[in-house]
Parts: C-alpha cells; sequence; structure tokens
C-alpha cells in the first residue's frame, strides 16, 4: 500500500530545504522509469522509514510505502506539506 501526499503551490527545491532543515539525509535517485519525474528518498539517520519525494512538470508529492514506514515520517509530512 502506498499513501500518496500532495503538495500544493510550492516548488520541489523549496521541499528539499526544508527536508534539510529538518536534519533529512536527501538522495537523489533519478528519474523514475516510464513516469519521467525526478525522485528523491528522504530519510532520518539511524531511524527506519523512507519518505518519496517526486516532482513531474511542476506538481510535487511525498510518497510513503507500508514497508518503508517510520515514526518520524508523518511529522515530517505534516511540516513539509504546510508552506
Amino acid at each position: 500500500m502506498v499513501e500518496r501526499f500532495e503538495v500544493v503551490s510550492v516548488s520541489v527545491e523549496e521541499v528539499l530545504g526544508r527536508a534539510e532543515e529538518l536534519g533529512l539525509v536527501v538522495r537523489e535517485m533519478g528519474v523514475l522509469q516510464g513516469k519521467g519525474a525526478r525522485h528523491w528518498h528522504l530519510t532520518r539517520a539511524g531511524e527506519r522509514g523512507v519518505l518519496e519525494l517526486s516532482e513531474l512538470a511542476g506538481e510535487v508529492w511525498l510518497e510513503v510505502r507500508s514497508n518503508r514506514r517510520g515514526d518520524w515520517i508523518l511529522g515530517a509530512v505534516a511540516t513539509l506539506t504546510k508552506f
């Protein structure tokens, strides 16, 4: 299962900047095959979980896969989606 969170009216650069302010580790994963979307993995050092960030044609979204959940993720989503 995948939970998807839309990030409205904000650039991917702003989300990445806020992720770094939160102390998250940001790894660019390249381009999603078949979709052409740019894609990053956001993690917190020493903790479980991966928050995925994607951008395509100005649309920005976050996703959490059920097998990649972590206790820190929902708080990070709340911060990253409120500008």
